[in-house]
């Protein structure tokens, strides 16, 4: 049983538009199944049978009138039965019954040919034809006599049920507005929801969502307004880590500063120590610049549009005088909505390490249906398996000292992967086709 529910899951649509659009077809059609059922089993039936039953007794008492009648009472029964009946008669003489081939009429035809055959059947036991004529819209009874042949001809409406068609009418057209109906009470609901997807995704990847106005049935509603509530709430935080931390490096810099003129007074008589102190001092400003580029992201940053082999050859020029070598392959050229400094500044953050540890860089790219990949592979010494994910981490490197001198703070990567991410995009390492690192990027187009 539950291998036949999970099968049946995966026939349902994964959208919810065809989810809701299920919910409401498939009742209306098991209701208008069950309707047509009674109506056919029931109401078509029985009334079909009444309709066999009165034309066929109205056959069977001309027939049973005019089997031995005399020419004057023969001459007034076909004129009660015209003006009265409806039914139209003359007498041919006694030959035997002209084949009929009722083969090409519907089901529902033979249906009712099949009903007046029982109930003639059932009055008189002369041979007799039934035929439906098309054309003239009638029905042909003969009845082979002792002496003479009887043509009985009345208009098909009397044997045919001609509400089938209204009902069928009637249930295609209710349905067809029903779906239509739907369709437009559905297309905007769900037109809320995907609205309110596409501004997640976008402020995601951090760009503005301004646009965006919650629509929709009131639960939409207050699931929009929780969003731009938790969207201002994220804003603020940002803004506040990265004001702090602007604070903190404001406030470090002046008693650096200081200590910076008061070795300059003391370098003539304490030369190593006062050289020695200058190059601790170096290191803590480019610490505190790290942390506060770390901290600060790409909040302030507007998104900009921009070739993408454009941005990636200006971002290599860069490096023309350095001696490792760094080679462009198939970087596509497509427009690509971006923070530019920020992304430039996570490739830059990527190529660092690659050139620092390998003397050959490449750098590829290929374009999917909703992605951007680039990919930067260096014939370096690499990474361990184990060592892919924390090098991602903030302030980790792989070196057991902390030598500041080679390799910074173990900030690099983590401002990458925070730039990446802050796109709505990814970032990972594997082996290279160079023997060493290649670091994946992906941003969504």
């Amino acid at each position: 049983m539950r291998k036949f529910f999970n099968g049946f899951k995966k026939l349902l649509p994964l959208t919810l538009f065809g989810r809701f659009f299920l919910i409401i077809v498939v009742p209306a059609i098991i209701v208008q199944l069950v309707a047509s059922y009674m109506f056919y089993a029931r109401h078509w039936s029985t009334v079909s049978q009444h309709m066999a039953h009165s034309l066929g007794g109205e056959v069977a008492f001309v027939v049973n009138e005019l089997h031995d009648s005399s020419e004057v009472k023969y001459k007034e029964i076909i004129f009660k039965a015209k003006e009265y009946l409806g039914l139209r008669i003359r007498l041919d003489n006694p030959v035997q019954l002209a084949h009929v081939d009722n083969q090409s009429a519907s089901l529902q035809e033979k249906y009712h040919i099949q009903l007046l055959s029982q109930v003639l059947k059932a009055r008189f036991n002369y041979p007799f034809t039934i035929q439906l004529v098309d054309e003239q819209k009638t029905v042909v009874v003969s009845v082979l006599l002792p002496k003479s042949k009887l043509i009985i001809t009345a208009s098909s409406k009397r044997l045919t049920n001609s509400t089938t068609y209204i009902f069928i009418e009637w249930v295609v057209g209710v349905g067809i507005l029903t779906l239509v109906i739907s369709l437009m009470f559905l297309r905007t609901q769900v037109r809320s929801i995907r609205r309110m997807a596409e501004a997640a995704d976008q402020f995601g990847r951090g760009l503005e969502v301004g646009w965006f106005i919650p629509q929709g049935a009131i639960e939409i509603r207050k699931a929009a307004e929780a969003f731009l509530k938790m969207k201002h709430r994220i804003q603020r935080m940002v803004t506040q880590r990265t004001e702090l931390l602007a604070g903190v490096s404001h406030d470090l810099r002046t008693p650096l500063t200081r200590i910076t003129l008061q070795l300059a007074l003391l370098e003539p008589t304490f030369p190593e120590a006062v050289s020695s102190m200058k190059q601790d001092i170096k290191d803590m400003e480019h610490m505190i610049q790290e942390y506060l580029e770390f901290a600060k992201g790409a909040g302030e940053e507007q998104p900009v549009e921009v070739i993408v082999r454009n941005f990636i050859q200006q971002i290599i020029t860069t490096y023309e005088n350095h001696p490792s070598k760094i080679r462009i392959e198939q970087i596509p050229d497509i427009h690509l909505t971006i923070r530019e400094q920020s992304v430039k500044r996570a490739i830059v953050n990527i190529l660092d390490n690659a050139v620092r540890f390998g003397t050959e860089v490449h750098l590829s790219g290929y374009l999917t249906t909703t992605h951007l990949h680039l990919h930067i592979d260096d014939n370096g010494p690499g990474i361990p398996l184990l060592e892919r994910i924390n090098v991602f981490k903030p302030f980790y490197r792989l070196e057991p000292g902390r030598n500041l001198n080679h390799s910074g703070v173990g900030l690099g990567l983590a401002i990458a992967k925070d730039i990446v991410t802050s796109h709505g995009g990814t970032i990972r390492m594997d082996d290279s086709t160079l023997g060493g690192t290649r670091v994946s990027l992906t941003l969504p187009i």
